[in-house]
């Protein structure tokens, strides 16, 4: 049976536009005012980071208390690929071409070309570690790979037919 007048919203991809993602919060809020608080779960889809210049801002206000009690925030594929860079060193040609430049530039990191040799990537991922807030990583580290609610299920990006959701892989669902 539907929850009648609950109120979910998704939002996806602000890729580092912290305008947008507060012009998104504002629209929310005036549409949502004649519902009680938690009676609204709000889904942010994942890819909060690359591209736009303020991908640092968006973590600040993606950490910060959220707009209803109910609120979910999944991984996008830019976040895995950030995780991984951070974790290990590697990918980073990849996610630069994906717009990670927009990311480190908004951590006041300087990157370096897509071409540079395994030792220097290490460096500029300990550089870039020097600088984040641990609580962007904590919050990096918690984001989920799908959420469903009743009779929807959100995820970044798809899921591979045929696989029950119980065997899809991450990369299934944020690629």
């Amino acid at each position: 049976m539907k929850t009648i007048n609950h109120r979910v919203y998704a939002i996806g991809d602000i890729h580092g536009s912290l305008d947008c993602l507060l012009q998104l919060h504002r629209l929310i809020l005036e549409h949502s005012q004649r519902f009680p608080a938690d009676s609204v779960t709000l889904v942010y889809l994942g890819d909060y980071i690359d591209k736009g210049e303020d991908s640092n801002a968006v973590l600040d206000a993606m950490i910060a208390p959220p707009l209803f009690p109910d609120r979910v925030c999944l991984m996008g594929n830019h976040e895995y690929l950030f995780n991984h860079f951070l974790l290990t060193g590697q990918s980073y040609q990849q996610w630069q071409q994906w717009g990670g430049d927009k990311t480190l530039l908004s951590y006041g990191v300087s990157p370096i070309s897509s071409a540079a040799n395994q030792p220097d990537q290490l460096r500029l991922r300990d550089d870039l570690l020097g600088v984040i807030p641990s609580t962007h990583l904590e919050f990096l580290g918690s984001l989920k790979p799908y959420f469903c609610w009743e009779d929807y299920l959100f995820v970044h990006a798809g899921l591979r037919p045929g696989v029950p959701l119980e065997c899809q892989s991450t990369e299934d669902l944020v690629f």
